[in-house]
């Protein structure tokens, strides 16, 4: 994909061309703040009408506004999971984009590997289940919805993200 006319790309880095890495904020964050650098505005999240007006206020000029609409074309669907063995009440959470999660678990099968979903398969007689399945723009957004799963679900053997449970 060409990314030369300014797009603005969310998630992995784009492999060829010129690209800057721009840094994110709340609305909230900037009250106070002018910026004379271009200024997206992700509606995504804009719960509120009178956050647009916060966000647009910032600007020094009104020609470096860019309003990000039309973000369904970059959403992909990501998959939760559960590996659990009947030899044990712990259970491992996971998430993919890969829609097969059978073959997602076939990569957890590798006894070598140092991953929490070890513990489960390691007993035998493991099986996948599907729990959810989420629109998501990057891989961040996976992460949040698999977290909620993990809080949610009892015995889990998550480390990664249930370590700090923030």
């Amino acid at each position: 994909m060409d990314h030369s006319r300014g797009d603005v790309v969310i998630g992995e880095r784009p492999a060829c061309g010129e690209w800057d890495k721009i840094h994110g904020y709340t609305i909230h964050s900037v009250q106070g703040e002018t910026f004379a650098e271009p200024i997206y505005i992700g509606t995504r999240h804009l719960f509120d009408p009178t956050m647009g007006y916060t966000a647009i206020s910032r600007a020094r000029k009104h020609s470096p506004i860019k309003i990000i609409t039309g973000m369904a074309a970059l959403l992909r669907t990501g998959y939760i999971y559960k590996i659990s063995s009947p030899k044990t009440d712990k259970v491992y959470v996971g998430s993919t984009f890969k829609k097969d999660i059978k073959q997602r678990c076939t990569e957890h099968c590798k006894p070598n590997r140092c991953i929490a979903s070890w513990e489960v398969i390691k007993l035998g007689g493991a099986t996948v289940e599907l729990l959810d399945f989420c629109e998501c723009i990057c891989r961040s957004d996976l992460e949040f919805a698999e977290k909620e799963w993990i809080l949610k679900t009892p015995n889990t053997v998550n480390i990664k993200l249930t370590k700090d449970h923030s």
